[in-house]
């Protein structure tokens, strides 16, 4: 009696547990794992879902600096078009990861009114971007994705639960090769801006000591001009002396005939229209005559 207790027990707890097990087993089965392909995309549905980080570096800077934006996730169309066809429908999506939403959220609130007002900040242009998503797929790695895709309004929707598979080792791998690219990158221009500087400073000292050698040399030459003027004023100065003790020595012998001869070259200076000459030999005249 007490066997058949037990595996009546045994029974009616499967039997109580079984909606459960077939429910995790379902999710389980649900799941898909989405590996990146060569250029590091996990492809969904038409859409790619990928890291980006971005960085540059100033060289414009007095001290080249690099600088880098905190990575984030990017998910756009990635649609392969079809040769035969001239156009090709974008389809709308929307992301759904904890309390994280993305994309055409509006497409999927089932409201298919055509006339609605769709508010600018619902729309999504080209791709969206998010660093709270990287966030999150690095603090919990492995996390469920729940990725939708339509058409267009009265179309179906179809939902996938997706987890991007080595989407943590693939971030960090390239958040390092980003970094020490960009470092040195950094360096580089460092390094080129150090050089700019040391030969900037090269031509500074050689410019300063050419025009210290110009300067010098034109003060040599200021010098020698000053000394030749200095020559010939002083020369100027004892010819003018020379001419001043002949002429005294002149008007202290002078004598009447003197005086004639004076007179007579007086008349000459003015017939011949040389004022200043007979003013001159009027001075010495008077000067003889006292």
């Amino acid at each position: 009696m007490k066997g058949i207790f037990l595996d009546a027990c045994r029974n009616w707890l499967a039997l109580l547990f079984l909606p459960l097990t077939l429910l995790v087993t379902s999710a389980s089965w649900a799941e898909e794992k989405i590996d990146p392909n060569e250029i590091g995309e996990w492809i969904v549905d038409g859409f790619a879902i990928s890291m980006r980080m971005e960085c540059s570096v100033s060289t414009y800077d007095f001290w080249p600096k690099k600088y880098c934006r905190k990575p984030y996730v990017e998910i756009g169309p990635k649609t392969n078009r079809d040769p035969n066809q001239l156009f090709s429908v974008t389809p709308y999506f929307k992301l759904v990861a904890g309390s994280i939403e993305l994309g055409d959220k509006w497409m999927f609130d089932g409201n298919d009114d055509p006339q609605r007002r769709i508010p600018l900040s619902e729309l999504t242009l080209g791709s969206a971007k998010s660093e709270g998503l990287f966030n999150l797929l690095m603090a919990k790695p492995g996390i469920q994705i729940k990725f939708m895709t339509r058409a267009g309004q009265g179309q179906p929707t179809k939902s996938r639960t997706i987890v991007l598979s080595g989407f943590d080792f693939y971030a960090e791998k390239t958040v390092r090769e980003v970094d020490y690219l960009y470092s040195m990158e950094e360096s580089e221009a460092r390094k080129n801006k150090i050089i700019a500087l040391a030969a900037f400073g090269g031509f500074l000292v050689v410019a300063f000591l050419l025009a210290r050698f110009l300067i010098r040399r034109a003060r040599n030459k200021i010098k020698v001009v000053k000394q030749n003027l200095e020559t010939k004023r002083v020369s100027r100065a004892a010819e003018d002396e020379a001419i001043r003790e002949v002429v005294r020595n002149s008007v202290q012998n002078a004598d009447n005939q003197s005086l004639e001869v004076l007179k007579d070259q007086i008349k000459k200076a003015l017939d011949a229209g040389d004022t200043k000459a007979a003013e001159e030999l009027l001075k010495i005249m008077n000067r003889l005559e006292r």
